[in-house]
């Protein structure tokens, strides 16, 4: 049974070891075809990639280059959805008319809104700190122990057509979701509801810095050491009395302090928007690809002209 196993496996790795010599062979043979058909047409590979190098130029020109920007908006919690059904919204506008009127712009910056996407942002450590940002789907959800989606910012990209203006556009588009009367509302009510809570916050502070104060001894004669009736409380255990509690307070308001600090307005941008475009060299290069495998693929009809029409008469 053992010799059987050795030989299958044997006879596996020959047939794999064939395999990779014939694939190897077959790629030289291509490649040699493909050199002598480049020689033999020349001109015809040669006005393949003319072609398509002056598209190439053209298309690549800063009248037909998108350019696109990336920045972070943050905002209330409670307000992302409606946010979010925004700038789906804002994003089925791009290549209409109407979308100038919406943004309050003018008509030739707003025809040069190509797309606008959003992704989620994503924090592995539960820090409250950006991670990275979903830029494909990772299957994350909110709950998600490992990928949280941070509930208060959006990452949004933005294209735009032979414009590089990302200020003026982002202004107009943030001005857009703050003028939003439900956006606004909720985003007014959940700020009003953390003041609240750091007022409360504040008066339980004093409490507890007043009761760290109280006289706990009635006379000097209580210091006398009896453990069955009298607690004797030293100094320095007075000056740390409810000092934890007093402590996760203050940390706790200075959050909330922080929280609002970061969202003065119901919508706010995080960061400036670098202008990024695809290289132009290696559009270029690509479009020097698709001309030479054009040029080939009409060398090999010019060159087998004869058969083609030989072919097409046999079929009519």
């Amino acid at each position: 049974m053992s010799d059987n196993r050795e030989k299958n496996f044997y006879d596996l790795m020959q047939s794999l070891g064939k395999a990779i010599k014939n694939g190897v062979i077959n790629l030289i043979k291509f490649m040699a075809r493909t050199a002598q058909l480049t020689f033999q047409l020349w001109w015809v590979v040669l006005i393949g990639i003319a072609l398509c190098v002056g598209v190439g130029l053209y298309h690549s020109s800063n009248n037909n280059r998108t350019f696109y920007g990336n920045t972070t908006i943050l905002f209330s919690p409670v307000a992302r959805q409606h946010v979010i059904q925004q700038i789906d919204y804002l994003a089925t506008l791009c290549h209409s008319s109407n979308i100038h009127n919406i943004l309050q712009l003018d008509s030739i910056t707003a025809s040069t809104i190509h797309k606008i996407k959003r992704y989620n942002i994503i924090d592995c450590k539960n820090d409250s700190v950006a991670d990275f940002v979903e830029y494909k789907k990772i299957g994350s959800f909110l709950t998600d122990t490992f990928n949280v989606v941070m509930p208060d910012r959006l990452s949004l990209r933005i294209y735009l057509k032979h414009n590089t203006d990302f200020t003026t556009v982002l202004n107009a588009l943030t001005n857009y979701l703050t003028n939003q009367t439900d956006i606004a509302y909720i985003d007014s009510v959940y700020k009003q509801n953390i003041n609240n809570t750091i007022n409360l916050y504040q008066t339980e502070l004093k409490r507890l810095d007043s009761l760290s104060h109280y006289d706990y001894f009635i006379s000097p004669r209580q210091n006398a050491i009896n453990f069955d009736k009298t607690m004797i409380i030293a100094n320095k255990d007075r000056e740390n009395l409810y000092y934890t509690d007093m402590q996760i307070l203050q940390e706790q308001i200075t959050t909330l302090k922080n929280q609002l600090a970061q969202t003065p307005k119901a919508i706010n941008i995080l960061g400036p928007t670098p202008v990024i475009t695809f290289p132009r060299i290696f559009e270029m290069i690509i479009w020097i690809l698709i001309g030479y495998i054009l040029g080939l693929i009409a060398a090999v009809a010019v060159k087998n002209r004869k058969k083609i029409c030989t072919y097409m008469q046999q079929k009519n």
